[in-house]
C-alpha cells in the first residue's frame, strides 16, 4: 500500500488541528500545554487510509515561535495541505509556511478554506483566488481549494477525495543507499523500552534489522515496527513508523537524531550546499540550519566570497550532523528568527576546501548533474588526475563503471587514464634531457625525477612510472630510474673513459683502506663513480656510526673474502678484531665490509662473532652493493 506524508500547515488558529481530528478522528494536540493554551506546540500525527493509500498528516503548529518545529514536519513532507480560515485570509504565517514549504522542495499542494461556517453565505472565490496567487509565486502546481468547517463537517469528502488524488501525483521519495530515519519522538513504554518514531526514506527496514544510531554512533537493532498503528514485520520508504529499540535508552536519544543503514551515513561537521539565494548572506555568518528534524547553529563559507551568486557554499557545523547528499535545508537568522534562503545539500560529509575553491565549485556543479561521469571528471580536473572514491560515491547517486577512462590505484583511488599517459609523455622528454645534461650518469633519482612535475601528486607520478617500466619505455636500476635505451657507457668521450679508468684503478689500489676519490667531486665525476657501481666495479658500503658511505673496489672484496676464508676454514669463529687485523682494515671500513658479507651470507654472525659459511664466488656478486 502507497504511503504519502502530508505536512498540514497555516496561521495559527486556522483551524487545522480541528480539521485533522475531523478527518481521521485523532487529536493531534497531546500535551498539557497545548491543552492549555488552545494552540499546537509539538507535531501532531494522524492517519487516513483512502484507496489503497496511508496518508500521513503531520498536524505542524501555526504559531512564529514554533517554526522551528513546522520546518521539522515539512522537511519530512512529499506535499501540504494548506490552511486557510476564510474568516481571516491569509496571514503572516500564511506566508512563512508557503515559502518554507517552497524551501524544502514541495511543490505539491492541497488547499482547505476553513470555518466556512463563521461566513455562511459569503463568496470565498475571492479569497481561493488569492491563495492560487500565493501559491503560484512560490512555485506550487496547480492546487485544489476546497471549502470545509471542521466543526459541521461540510466539505470533508470532497477534501479526502482532494487529498487522496493528491497523495497519487506526489513525487517520489529520495533514493538512498539504505534506510534513513530521521527521529522526531521519543519516548518509552512499558513493557517495550525505548520508541522512535519518523517518515522512513531511502529503503526498507524489517524487525531484528542492524541499525545505527547517529550522531550517537551506536549500532542497535529492530525490536518491533508499528506502521499506521499497526504492529508490522517491514515498512516501506515513505512509511511514518514507530520503531522499538533493543538496548538503548531513551535519554541517549534526541530529537533531530538519525536511525539509518550502519555503514551508509556518517557524522560530520560541514556540508557542501548550494543555496536557492545569497543575497542576505555574508560570508562567514553565522546561521541556524533546519533540515530533517534538527536545528544547528552553523557558519556560512561562501566558496565565492566575491561572487556570491554563484550560490555554492559550505556550511560548518559546531557539532557533528547527519544529512544525505539531495537533502533540502533552510537557513534562518539566528538574531532575528528570520528565515534567509533555502539549498541542497551536495556533500553530507565534506572536506575543508581552503585552497582551489573554483575548481571545487566546478566539482559542485558537476554533483548536480548526477552524472557520475561527469561527477569524476570535475573530481580528476581538480585533483590533478585523481579521484577518492568515497567522495565519488557520496555526490554520485548511481554506480559507477568507466575502466577506459579512469583505472585503480588503490581501493581508496581512480586514476585518469589520460592524465597518467599525459604524465608518462612528460616523464620520458624530462628524462631525456636529463640524460643529455649528464650522459654519464647511468641511472636518475626517483626525487629529480618527480620534482619538476608538481602539483602532480605523488601517486599518479608512480602510477605513470610504473607504466613505462611495465611498457619498456624506462627501466629500475638500483635506486633509480633510466631510459630503456641509455648507455652511459657508449657515449663517454675520450676523456671521460681515461677518468673512468683511473677512478677504478685508484680505488683498486687503496685496497681496504680507502681514501677519498675527489675532495669536492664535480657531477661529472660523481657521475662516472655511480657509473662504476653500476657496472658492478665498485661497491658502496655505508657505515652507520659514521653515517659515511665506503667505496671498495670489486676485486677488494674478493680478495678480502678469500683471505678471511683462508684464514677462518672449517667455520672458525673470528671477531670484528681479527677479521680488522688479518685484512689490514681500518675501523672506517671494517664494519660496513664484514655487514656486506653478512647481507650476503657468506658470513654468519651470532653475537660478537662471525664464521664464514659459504663459499668466495658469492662475495664479488654484483648485487651485493648497498647504495
Amino acid at each position: 500500500m502507497r504511503s504519502v506524508t502530508i505536512a498540514v500547515i497555516g496561521h495559527v488558529d486556522h483551524g487545522k488541528t480541528l480539521l485533522v481530528h475531523a478527518l481521521t478522528g485523532v487529536d493531534t494536540d497531546t500535551l498539557k500545554d497545548e491543552k492549555a493554551r488552545g494552540l499546537s506546540i509539538a507535531l501532531g500525527f494522524a492517519g487516513l487510509s483512502q484507496d489503497s493509500c496511508n496518508i500521513n498528516l503531520i498536524d505542524a503548529p501555526g504559531h512564529v515561535d514554533f517554526t522551528r518545529m513546522t520546518a521539522s514536519g515539512l522537511s519530512g513532507a512529499s506535499a501540504i495541505l494548506l490552511v486557510v480560515s476564510a474568516r481571516d485570509g491569509i496571514q503572516k504565517q500564511t506566508i512563512e509556511h508557503v515559502n518554507l514549504a517552497h524551501l524544502f522542495g514541495i511543490d505539491q499542494a492541497v488547499v482547505a478554506i476553513t470555518k466556512t461556517d463563521l461566513v455562511e453565505g459569503e463568496n470565498t472565490a475571492a479569497l481561493h483566488a488569492q491563495v492560487s496567487k500565493l501559491l503560484s509565486e512560490f512555485g506550487f502546481q496547480s492546487s485544489k481549494i476546497v471549502d470545509v468547517s471542521g466543526r459541521t463537517g461540510v466539505g470533508l469528502n470532497a477534501l479526502i477525495v482532494a487529498l487522496t488524488g493528491l497523495a497519487k501525483v506526489v513525487s517520489k521519495a529520495p533514493v538512498l543507499k539504505g534506510f534513513f530515519l530521521p527521529i522526531d519522538r521519543v519516548f518509552s513504554a512499558d513493557g517495550a523500552g525505548t520508541i522512535i518514531t519518523g517518515t522512513l526514506l531511502g529503503g526498507s527496514l524489517k524487525i531484528d534489522q542492524e541499525v545505527s544510531l547517529l550522531p550517537l554512533g551506536r549500532t542497535t537493532s529492530a525490536r518491533g515496527l508499528e506502521a499506521d498503528r499497526n504492529r508490522v514485520a517491514a515498512a516501506e520508504a515513505g512509511t511514518r513508523i514507530a520503531v522499538n529499540l533493543r538496548a538503548i535508552e531513551t535519554k541517549d536519544i534526541r530529537k533531530g537524531d538519525v536511525l539509518c543503514a550502519p555503514g551508509d551515513f556518517a557524522s560530520t561537521k560541514r556540508f557542501d550546499v548550494r543555496l536557492t539565494s545569497t543575497n542576505a548572506l555574508e560570508h562567514m555568518q553565522h546561521v541556524e540550519v533546519l533540515f530533517g528534524t534538527s536545528h544547528a547553529a552553523a557558519r556560512v563559507r561562501l566558496y565565492a566570497a566575491e561572487n556570491a551568486k554563484s550560490g555554492y557554499a559550505q556550511l560548518e557545523f559546531e557539532k557533528p550532523q547527519v544529512a544525505y547528499q539531495s537533502q533540502r535545508f533552510v537557513l534562518r537568522d539566528p538574531a532575528s528568527a528570520q528565515t534567509l534562503c533555502g539549498g541542497i545539500i551536495l556533500d553530507p560529509q565534506a572536506d575543508l576546501i581552503l585552497r582551489k575553491k573554483a575548481a571545487h565549485i566546478l566539482v559542485l556543479q558537476a554533483a548536480e548533474t548526477k552524472n557520475p561521469l561527469t561527477i569524476a571528471n570535475a573530481i580528476a580536473d581538480r585533483d590533478h588526475g585523481l579521484v577518492d572514491v568515497a567522495s565519488l560515491s557520496r555526490l554520485c547517486s548511481t554506480s559507477f563503471e568507466c575502466a577506459d577512462i579512469f583505472e585503480p590505484r588503490s581501493p581508496n583511488t581512480l586514476v585518469r587514464v589520460s592524465d597518467r599517459e599525459a604524465l608518462q609523455t612528460q616523464i620520458v622528454s624530462n628524462m631525456h634531457q636529463m640524460h643529455a645534461a649528464r650522459p654519464c650518469r647511468p641511472f636518475i633519482d626517483p626525487g629529480e625525477i618527480e620534482t619538476p612535475l608538481r602539483p602532480a601528486p605523488k601517486i599518479l607520478i608512480d602510477a605513470a612510472c610504473e607504466r613505462l617500466v611495465k611498457t619498456g619505455q624506462i627501466r629500475r636500476q638500483d635506486a633509480g630510474l633510466t631510459l630503456a635505451d641509455h648507455d652511459p657507457i657508449s657515449g663517454m668521450t675520450t676523456q671521460q673513459i681515461h677518468l673512468y679508468r683511473s677512478i677504478e684503478d685508484r680505488s683498486k689500489a687503496f685496497g681496504v683502506r680507502p681514501k677519498n676519490l675527489f675532495e669536492t667531486p664535480t657531477l661529472e665525476q660523481t657521475d662516472l663513480i655511480e657509473c662504476l657501481i653500476w657496472k658492478g666495479r665498485l661497491v658502496s658500503l655505508y657505515n652507520h656510526s659514521l653515517k659515511r658511505k665506503v667505496l671498495l673496489h670489486t676485486d677488494v672484496i674478493q680478495d678480502a673474502g678469500a683471505l678471511l676464508a683462508q684464514t677462518f676454514a672449517n667455520e672458525q669463529s673470528f671477531t670484528t678484531s681479527l677479521a680488522r687485523e688479518v685484512l689490514g682494515a681500518n675501523r672506517k671500513t671494517i664494519v660496513p665490509l664484514l655487514e656486506h658479507f653478512d647481507r650476503i651470507q657468506f658470513t654468519r654472525r651470532s653475537g660478537n662473532l662471525r664464521s664464514i659459511i659459504s663459499d668466495t664466488s658469492r662475495v664479488s656478486s654484483p648485487t651485493a652493493s648497498t647504495g
